[in-house]
C-alpha cells in the first residue's frame, strides 16, 4: 500500500494537523526587538511560520489548498523577510563594536593626556571639556572601523599663530618618551589628505585605528554653548531606533560607489547624514523638524517603526531617485522643508548655523556632473530593490560597486551538465 502524500505539518494533504497540547516546548523564541539585532540561526530555527502580517500562517497554506497568487504572494513575503533579515545583519555588523569603542576611547586619552600635561595648551584648554569627540562620533553614525575624529577647542580670539605653537607643542608630547610605543604621530593634512587635521595619530600596539586632531573655536565664558552641528544630528537620531542603521547603510553604499569624498566634488558624510535625516522627516515620517527638538522639553521615547529596513532603505534611494536633476534643490531639516536651492547645485542647510540665525550649506562643494552622477546611482538602486521580490536578491548587488562578482555567479545547472565528458554534443564519425 502506498505511503500517503505528507503536507506541512506532518499531516496528510486535505487534513489540518491535530491539535497538539501547548507546553514550553511549543513557545516560540521571542525576537530580537532591536532593529539592526539579527536572531541567532537556532532562534530562527524555532520561530513558527509567520504570516505577513505576523501571525501564524493560515491553514490553507498548511493544508496545501493555496491558490498559485496566493501562493506567489507568500513567497515574495518569505523572499522579502530574508532579505530583510540580511540587512539587519549587514546593519548590526557595520555598527561600532566594543572593540573599535576601546580604541577610538583610546585614541581620545591619547589627546586629552597630553594637553593637560603640555604647559601652552593646559593654560587655555581644559583636557575634559575642550577635547572630545567629533563629527560622526559625536553623533553616534560612525561605522565599525573609521578613522575617529576628535576635536580640540580652542579660544576663538587666539592667533593663528598661537594655535599653531600649540598644536607642534602638542605633537612633541606625544612623540615624547612617554608614548612613543603607543602612538605614533604625523601632520594630518600630509599623511591623510581626506582629514582637514592639524595632526593625526595612530595606535601601534593595536589593529589599525587612526585619529584625526581637528581645531575649533571654544564658547565664550558665561555663554550657553550653542548648538553644533553634531549635537543637532545626536538629538535628531535619538528621536527613532533605526535612524543610524540607515544612516550609515547610506553611507557605507556611498563610500563603496564613490560618491562620499568631497574633495572630489561629491557630497560629504555629513551631508548624506542629513539627507538621510530629511528623508526620514518628510517621506518615512519618523522623525520632527529640528525647530522643534531645539526648543528643549522633555524627551519622548524613541519611535519604533513599523516599517522594515528594507523598506525604509528602499524608501530613501526612492526619495533620492525621484529629485529633479535639472533643478537646484535646497533641503533643510531645521523645518523638514524642501525648496528651490539658493545655490547653483545643491543646498543641505546646516540646522545649527539655522538656530544662530544664519543660512549655510554644508555641500557648498558639490559640482554638478558629481550630483547628477549621485541621483543615477541612486535611481539603479531604486529600480534593482523594486525588483527584489521576483527573484532572488542579495545585497551585494547594492553595496559592492564591483562588476567582478558577475563572474562568481554559478553557470545553469544545463550548462555545467553538458561540459562533462560524454554529454558534450554528438561527435561525427
Amino acid at each position: 500500500m502506498a505511503e500517503p502524500q505528507v503536507g506541512a505539518g506532518g499531516a496528510p494533504f486535505g487534513k489540518a494537523p491535530a491539535a497538539q497540547p501547548a507546553g514550553p516546548q511549543d513557545a516560540p523564541a521571542p525576537w530580537k526587538s532591536m532593529v539592526g539585532k539579527a536572531p541567532s540561526p537556532q532562534e530562527a530555527m524555532a520561530q513558527p511560520p509567520m504570516a505577513t502580517g505576523g501571525g501564524a500562517v493560515p491553514s490553507s497554506w498548511r493544508e496545501d489548498t493555496l491558490s498559485d497568487d496566493e501562493l506567489k504572494r507568500e513567497i515574495a513575503a518569505r523572499k522579502g523577510a530574508g532579505v530583510d533579515l540580511e540587512l539587519r545583519q549587514l546593519a548590526a555588523r557595520i555598527a561600532p563594536s566594543k572593540e573599535y569603542t576601546t580604541r577610538a576611547m583610546r585614541c581620545l586619552s591619547l589627546v586629552r593626556g597630553p594637553v593637560a600635561t603640555t604647559p601652552s595648551a593646559k593654560r587655555v584648554v581644559d583636557s575634559r571639556t575642550h577635547v572630545d569627540f567629533y563629527g560622526s562620533h559625536a553623533q553616534g553614525t560612525e561605522i565599525d572601523g573609521a578613522d575617529v575624529d576628535i576635536v580640540l577647542r580652542l579660544p576663538a580670539d587666539m592667533a593663528k599663530e598661537d594655535r599653531d605653537a600649540i598644536v607642534q607643542a602638542l605633537s612633541s608630547t606625544m612623540q615624547g618618551p612617554l608614548h612613543a610605543k603607543s602612538i605614533e604621530v604625523n601632520e594630518g593634512t600630509r599623511v591623510y589628505p581626506h582629514a582637514a587635521a592639524s595632526l593625526s595619530l595612530q595606535l601601534i600596539d593595536s589593529v589599525r585605528c587612526v585619529g584625526h586632531v581637528v581645531l575649533s573655536d571654544q564658547a565664550p565664558q558665561g555663554v550657553q554653548a550653542p548648538w553644533t552641528l553634531d549635537g543637532a544630528v545626536k538629538q535628531l537620531c535619538d528621536r527613532c531606533e533605526v535612524a543610524r542603521d540607515i544612516i550609515r547603510l547610506v553611507k557605507l553604499w556611498a563610500a563603496n560607489q564613490g560618491l562620499a569624498n568631497h574633495q572630489e566634488g561629491y557630497m560629504s558624510s555629513i551631508a548624506w547624514t542629513l539627507l538621510v535625516i530629511f528623508f526620514l522627516q518628510n517621506d518615512a515620517r519618523l522623525l520632527p523638524p529640528f525647530a522643534t527638538v531645539s526648543q528643549g522639553g522633555s524627551r519622548p521615547a524613541p519611535v519604533r517603526p513599523t516599517a522594515t529596513l528594507t523598506d525604509l532603505l528602499s524608501g530613501f534611494f526612492a526619495f533620492l531617485a525621484s529629485r529633479a536633476s535639472g533643478h537646484p534643490l535646497c533641503f533643510s531639516v531645521f523645518d523638514a522643508q524642501e525648496r528651490s536651492s539658493p545655490s547653483n547645485v545643491l543646498f543641505v542647510e546646516d540646522p545649527a548655523e539655522r538656530c544662530r540665525g544664519n543660512m549655510r550649506s554644508v555641500t557648498e562643494a558639490v559640482q554638478q556632473a558629481q550630483w547628477l552622477r549621485t541621483l543615477e546611482e541612486a535611481k539603479k538602486v531604486s529600480e534593482k530593490l523594486s525588483q527584489r521580490a521576483q527573484r532572488w536578491f542579495h545585497w551585494a548587488e547594492v553595496f559592492d560597486p564591483r562588476e567582478a562578482r558577475q563572474l562568481l555567479h554559478i553557470p545553469p545547472l544545463k550548462d555545467m551538465v553538458a561540459g562533462l565528458p560524454g554529454r558534450g554534443a554528438a561527435r561525427a564519425p
